[in-house]
């Protein structure tokens, strides 16, 4: 598994590219506590390069803006906030599928390290 730095941060990592891993990071942020404890981990360590997918790059952008501000990032806030751009991220149902998907996550810290 290879990794790159990011053009936003040295301390930036891509993820191993799969879809069902970038959705589980997504699902996790998206999740209520205890699982959005990995917040800071998460943005710490990967930048919106390490994103594939160009909705998934969409969905990280706007969870890392409402994470820097007091706006909740919770799956039904950030599916609110992107409303206007539901259709070309796949239907609310996509959001809604990855929180559901974020179980799978279980080396997140690893992946974010390497």
């Amino acid at each position: 598994m290879s990794h790159h730095q990011s053009a936003d941060s040295a301390t930036h990592h891509l993820l191993p590219s799969a879809v069902g891993v970038e959705k589980s990071v997504l699902g996790l942020l998206l999740s209520r506590d205890p699982l959005s404890t990995y917040t800071p981990l998460v943005t710490a360590g990967i930048g919106v390069d390490a994103f594939t997918y160009p909705a998934h790059k969409i969905i990280w952008e706007e969870i890392v803006s409402a994470i820097t501000t007091p706006v909740p990032h919770d799956c039904i806030s950030i599916t609110q906030s992107l409303a206007h751009r539901l259709d070309e991220l796949g239907g609310a149902h996509s959001l809604t599928e990855m929180v559901l998907d974020a179980g799978m996550v279980t080396q997140l810290p690893r992946y974010i390290e390497q």
